[in-house]
């Protein structure tokens, strides 16, 4: 019973999201695309809050275990600091990006708007797959934050100079560096610690986040709100997933493979909506020299099937706002659209084929790393 009320829970969860972009859908013409309330948004920030739960469950898990319970607060101060910091930052870099996007010339605007939405498209992508690896979560934040700087990769000899360079940098930059690990916990720990760490890892997060969202073409309005919203359902699920799932031994991975069929879509749409705005450039001599492929319509569905199916009113605004539904796409938007599932569905086949669909540990992998640790605790105690 337990378990058919916490997957309802998490289905709900989902119908939820999709209902409340359905309430702010605006649903004017193509060009138009919905900027009051910004889906992307919400699912970028819906799934960065999923990862700072983990975090702070983690951490707040590791004091109550060690006897550490005196510190939990500064996990608090740490995450609050943290939170603070990077609003900050981001409402800085967001302002500068905007001030930047509004000095852009009118006619290299279709071909800016076309590149933001081609990288939204890829960060969702990516975001989606991720969905689908949720459970490797709390076993990278528990190598990032408890086993330290041992566990840092090793840079192959072969590497050339500016990947040896980069792959310094990035292990000087690592949290694991901050790892509160055995030999920490031995010396004793402290909340200068607790602090730091946490703030670290809530901070680092912040700021990608702030990095993603500013490819999310949407007015900053429609930014602020899509993200609150995420956030808010981020951290509602992931007090769902991580109470409901630790003390009812409840699987809610159901509830992150529909997010990624979702997230998917979104982005399948937002790839054809970057092909709309770069055919724009091309309309003047597609007009002038009835170009039979720029801006040509390969079908129209209202047309043929009634104009039930437009993308300007009822479900098809809807579906327009949420996925890119488009009652008359060219012939260049349902190829980019076609060809952005053949890469899907082909990525998603090999990652099964390999092992790795949901999951990047894979056992070769595991036992690799087995070895690896005993070889790294008999070179200690030797």
């Amino acid at each position: 019973m337990l378990k058919l009320l916490s997957l309802k829970a998490c289905l709900l969860s989902l119908w939820f999201l999709g209902a409340l972009a359905e309430e702010v859908a605006t649903s004017d013409e193509e060009a138009q695309e919905n900027k009051m309330f910004s889906v992307t948004a919400l699912f970028i920030c819906f799934r960065e809050a999923l990862e700072g739960c983990v975090i702070i469950s983690l951490l707040l898990n590791m004091l109550h275990k060690t006897g550490f319970e005196v510190f939990k607060r500064w996990v608090w101060i740490g995450a609050l600091a943290g939170i603070v910091s990077f609003v900050l930052v981001g409402a800085i870099f967001i302002s500068v990006f905007y001030a930047i996007k509004s000095a852009v010339p009118d006619a290299f605007m279709y071909a800016f708007e076309g590149l933001l939405a081609l990288f939204a498209s890829c960060i969702l992508t990516a975001l989606g797959l991720n969905f689908l690896r949720m459970k490797d979560l709390e076993r990278k934040w528990t190598e990032n934050l408890f086993q330290g700087a041992a566990t840092l990769p090793e840079i192959p000899e072969s590497a050339g100079y500016w990947k040896r360079k980069y792959l310094e940098l990035k292990a000087k930059f690592s949290i694991k560096n901050q790892a509160i690990d055995d030999e920490a916990r031995r010396q004793g720990l402290t909340y200068t610690m607790v602090f730091f760490i946490t703030f670290s890892s809530i901070f680092r997060e912040g700021v990608e986040t702030v990095f993603m969202l500013l490819f999310v073409n949407s007015d900053p309005a429609g930014l602020a709100i899509g993200g609150i919203v995420g956030i808010a359902c981020g951290i509602v699920s992931g007090v769902l997933v991580l109470l409901v799932g630790r003390y009812f031994l409840v699987d809610v991975s159901t509830f992150f493979h529909l997010t990624t069929v979702f997230i998917l879509f979104i982005a399948a749409g937002l790839s054809r909506y970057s092909i709309h705005e770069f055919e724009e450039l091309g309309e003047a001599r597609a007009k002038a020299t009835n170009d039979p492929i720029i801006l040509r319509p390969l079908y129209d569905l209202t047309k043929s099937w009634g104009p039930g199916w437009s993308q300007s009113s009822g479900w098809g605004a809807v579906a327009r706002a949420l996925v890119g539904y488009a009652h008359k796409p060219t012939m260049l938007e349902a190829l980019c659209w076609l060809c952005y599932w053949v890469l899907i569905i082909t990525v998603i086949l090999l990652r099964y084929k390999r092992g790795n669909l949901f999951s990047k540990y894979t056992k070769e992998s595991e036992e690799v790393e087995e070895v690896e640790t005993v070889r790294g605790k008999e070179a200690q105690d030797v």
